[in-house]
Order: C-alpha cells, then structure tokens, then sequence
C-alpha cells in the first residue's frame, strides 16, 4: 500500500467516515451505536497497521493496549452522552500518566523511539545510553510534555462542549481529536528525528543509519508515523 493512499484510507477512516456515519445513520440506529461503529472501524484499521509492522515491544504493546482500552471504554459507556465524557476522563488519564513518566525520568516517547531505533537493527543498550544524554533527552522530555498539554487541552475543551451542546460535541469531537493528532504527529515526528540527530554526534556507532535506501527509508517514516500518530 502506498504511503499517500495510506494516508488517504486513514483520513477517510477517522476522519470522513465518521462524520458520514454521523450525518446519515444516527437518526436510524441512535447515537450510542452509530459512535461505536465509528470506533469498530478505526479499530480494525489500527489493528492492520499494528499487524503490518509486526513487531512485538513495549511500545507494540502501549499502542495496542490503548487501543484496546479506549474500545472497551466506549463499548461500556452504554449511552452516547456517556461515552464523551468517559473519553474525556480517559484523556485526563492519558495527559497524567505522560506527566508522570517524565517526573520519573522515563518519557513515554523517548521509549517510542527506543523501540523504533532497536527496529532498524540498532544495539537497545547503546542507544539507550545516547537517547538518555541531556540533549536528546530534553527533545523526549518536551514532546511528552507538550502530548500530555495536548491531552489536557482536548479535555478540558470536550467538558466545555458537551455541557453546552451534548452529544452533538462528537462532531466536534472528532474534527478536534483529528486536528490534534495531525499537528502533534508532525512535531513529535520532527522532534524524534532531530533527537536522533543529536544523539549521533555524541556517539557514532557501526549500524545502519536512519536513512539508507530510499524503499527502507519510506517503510521506516510511515513506522515512525505508525508509532507516534497512535498514541
């Protein structure tokens, strides 16, 4: 599958096909079952890319447990008013534990990227020893930090809509989470590779760089994208 049809199938699955689903079906089936249609589908997609890059590490396992927990969240809501403010908690959920790992001095996406490097037949102990140096650990420490403002932003929002306008904040909802998404993926994308940057001066290993072929270096960026746009 090519990269710009990937990118449309992912537009269409989270972004258009929900608010299709939301226009046309909602009247017929209500708006609790039209909402977890709407999930099943980005479920299933997310579920493909996980399988395509069948790898099996901590950040394979955040990604799909996040996944998994989020469905399950919306499945028990059991009303459509219910499930916006679940997913609205889950985000004040999501925006502490990201504070937390980097009070603890493990950045959730310094880990992302850990796992990516180690991916591209990387020494795991000697990369993580570069990735911790203060440089490119102050890179990881801020995108969490900024995914974690992210998660309260969007929170604090969603309260704010659904109080004044119920359930039609899911149109907003959506057209929010994809906007978010869109502009953090980007920069935790770019603060990743420049981390990566600053880790190399420091020290120089005997692997494969990021980049090689232009083939590999595709399927590694659409990883890269795979593994930040999910969090």
């Amino acid at each position: 599958m090519t990269k710009r049809l990937l990118f449309l199938l992912e537009l269409f699955i989270y972004l258009i096909l929900p608010l299709l689903l939301w226009g046309t079906i909602r009247d017929i089936i209500g708006d609790f079952p039209t909402m977890i249609c709407s999930s099943l589908f980005g479920v299933l997609f997310s579920t493909y890319r996980y399988y395509k890059t069948r790898e099996f590490n901590l950040t394979a396992l955040l990604l799909m447990g996040n996944l998994i927990i989020d469905f399950l969240i919306d499945i028990f809501s059991q009303s459509a008013i219910r499930l916006l403010w679940n997913s609205t908690f889950y985000s004040l959920g999501l925006a502490f534990l990201y504070l937390l790992s980097v009070l603890i001095k493990r950045p959730i996406f310094l880990l992302f990227a850990l796992d990516l490097i180690v991916m591209d037949g990387n020494d795991r102990k000697i990369n993580k020893e570069m990735l911790y140096r203060p440089g490119p650990l102050k890179v990881f420490n801020l995108l969490t930090l900024v995914n974690s403002l992210k998660e309260l932003v969007s929170a604090f929002t969603m309260m704010y809509l659904i109080k004044n306008f119920g359930v039609e904040a899911y149109r907003f909802d959506i057209l929010l989470d994809q906007a978010f998404s869109f502009i953090l993926s980007l920069i935790s994308i770019f603060g990743f590779l420049y981390a990566y940057k600053l880790a190399n001066e420091i020290v120089t290993i005997k692997k494969s760089p990021l980049y090689g072929s232009r083939q590999t270096s595709c399927f590694k960026l659409e990883t890269i994208y795979y593994f930040f746009c999910n969090n």
